[in-house]
């Protein structure tokens, strides 16, 4: 946001000197008046730029039906899975690593494929959102696991877990996610 300013203050400056080359106007009543001009540009610029940063705050806060639009929108595959899976994760998204890492999923940090990932915080991958952990999640879907159906996806994903009953855990909690008509 910083460099946006610094160089609409730039082009600004610029612009005051063009102006002065080409009209040959009073110097001083020149100044006065697109100094002016300009704190008005960058008052407006400020206030644009907050409301855009709130505006887009709230579409980016966390919520399970924006996570089912994500995941609708990416065209994941089983999204009631994957909303079983993210709260069985998440403890129904209160879980630290949720929180201070937006990883929906637990996901690790890969060694062997494309990851949305910036690091690692605690053992486990960060991102700089929780839509970047869905996207990573979508990577990881496309290349490890079994899509063909719903039940050898659910088969594949004891590769994925950390426990032996993570499969049921996710059928058990899969039982429970009541979505909108469009994901069923």
């Amino acid at each position: 946001m910083k460099t946006f300013k610094i160089i609409f203050l730039t082009s600004t400056t610029l612009l005051i000197v063009l102006a002065f080359v080409l009209t040959g106007a009073s110097y001083k009543r020149d100044v006065d008046r697109l100094t002016k001009r300009t704190l008005e540009l960058k008052v407006k610029l400020e206030r644009d730029s907050l409301t855009y940063i709130r505006e887009r705050k709230a579409e980016m806060e966390f919520s399970e039906e924006a996570l089912m639009e994500t995941l609708l929108s990416m065209r994941v595959k089983f999204p009631r899975i994957v909303i079983a899976q993210a709260r069985v994760e998440t403890g129904h998204y209160s879980s630290k690593i949720f929180l201070n890492n937006n990883n929906l999923f637990g996901m690790r940090v890969p060694g062997k494929r494309i990851t949305t990932c910036t690091g690692s915080r605690n053992g486990y991958a960060f991102y700089t959102s929780w839509q970047q952990s869905v996207i990573d999640y979508a990577l990881f879907q496309s290349r490890f696991l079994d899509c063909s159906s719903e039940k050898k996806y659910l088969t594949s994903l004891s590769t994925y877990a950390s426990y032996p009953e993570y499969v049921e855990k996710v059928r058990s909690v899969l039982k429970k996610v009541k979505l909108v008509k469009r994901l069923q």
